[in-house]
C-alpha cells in the first residue's frame, strides 16, 4: 500500500525542506517558489503555504549551515571545546583556564573560516559584522542544546547575539517552516502571503543593510581614533626626540670647547717644557 495523503504530504514537505535549505543563498527565494509550486501541485496545500513561508537565512546563518552539512565535526569541536572551557573553570587552575578558553576561541575561528569559505564559493562575502555575528552565534548555539540541534539540522535562520542569547533564534523545526491550518488556498490569500514574504525580506534586508552602515562607521570612527592617538604619541616622542637631540647638541658643544681648552692648555705646557729644555 502506498503512503496515505498526510503521511506523503509531510514526507514530500521535509524533502522539500531539506532542498531548500541546501540550495544557494541567491537562489532561496526563487527555490522555495518553486518547491511550493510542486508541493500544491501535488495536492499538498497546506503543507505548500507552510513552503511559501519558509524563512530565507541571514548571510551567516546559511553559511553555518553548509558548514555543518559539509563538515559536522567542526562545528561538534565548537561544542567539545566549549565544555572544556567550562569544566576549567570550574575546576582547572589558572593555566587550564586560560588554555581551554584560547582553545575554544580557536575553535570558533575555525568554523568562521570555514564559514567565510563557503560564502567565497558562492561568490558572496562576509562582512566584518556578519563575522563577528556569526562568532557569536556559534557561542551561544555551543551553549544551548535546543538552539544547537536546529543548526546541526542545517536550517538555521538567524544570527544570535552573545548578550541577547534567545534573540532571533529557532525553536525547533516549525521555526523555519511555522504551521498552519490546513485549508482551501485562495489565490487572493496567496498573492497577500506573498506580497508579505517580499515586504518582510525587504525590511530585513534594509534592517542589515544599515546595521552594516552602522557598524563601518563604528568601526572608521574606531579607526580614526587609534590613529588620532598614534599621532599623538608620535608628536610626543618627536618632542622628547628633538628635546633630547637638542640636549645631546648642548652637551657636545660643551664637551668641544672642553676639548679645545684642554687642547690649549696641553700645546701651553709642550711649549714650556720646550722652551726649559732649550736653554739647558
Amino acid at each position: 500500500m502506498g503512503a496515505k495523503p498526510r503521511e506523503a504530504g509531510v514526507e514530500a514537505f521535509a524533502e522539500a525542506v531539506e532542498a531548500l535549505y541546501a540550495g544557494s543563498f541567491d537562489g532561496f527565494v526563487k527555490l522555495r517558489g518553486e518547491l511550493a509550486k510542486r508541493l500544491k501541485a501535488a495536492g499538498h496545500l497546506a503543507e505548500a503555504k507552510q513552503m511559501a513561508a519558509a524563512r530565507k537565512p541571514t548571510r551567516a546563518a546559511w553559511a553555518l549551515n553548509q558548514v555543518v552539512r559539509r563538515d559536522p565535526e567542526r562545528i561538534a569541536r565548537v561544542v567539545e571545546t566549549r565544555a572544556d572551557a567550562v569544566a576549567s573553570q570550574k575546576n582547572g587552575s589558572a593555566d587550564a583556564i586560560r588554555d581551554s578558553a584560547r582553545t575554544h576561541r580557536e575553535a570558533i575561528g575555525e568554523a568562521v573560516r570555514a564559514a567565510r569559505a563557503v560564502l567565497e564559493a558562492d561568490g558572496l562575502s562576509l562582512t566584518a559584522l556578519q563575522a563577528r555575528r556569526l562568532g557569536e552565534t556559534l557561542q551561544v548555539l555551543a551553549a544551548d542544546d535546543a538552539a544547537r540541534a536546529t543548526l546541526m539540522s542545517g536550517r538555521l535562520t538567524d544570527d544570535v547575539a552573545v548578550d541577547d542569547p534567545f534573540a532571533g533564534l529557532d525553536a525547533g523545526p516549525s521555526r523555519a517552516h511555522p504551521p498552519t491550518r490546513p485549508g482551501r488556498e485562495t489565490a487572493a490569500s496567496k498573492r497577500d502571503d506573498e506580497a508579505e514574504a517580499r515586504k518582510r525580506e525587504a525590511e530585513r534586508a534594509r534592517q542589515e543593510r544599515i546595521a552594516e552602515i552602522r557598524a563601518r562607521i563604528a568601526e572608521l570612527e574606531k579607526d580614526h581614533a587609534t590613529a588620532r592617538r598614534a599621532s599623538t604619541e608620535a608628536d610626543r616622542v618627536l618632542f622628547h626626540a628633538q628635546r633630547d637631540a637638542d640636549q645631546a647638541k648642548t652637551a657636545l658643544a660643551k664637551v668641544a670647547r672642553e676639548l679645545a681648552e684642554a687642547q690649549e692648555h696641553l700645546d701651553a705646557l709642550r711649549e714650556a717644557a720646550s722652551a726649559v729644555t732649550s736653554r739647558r
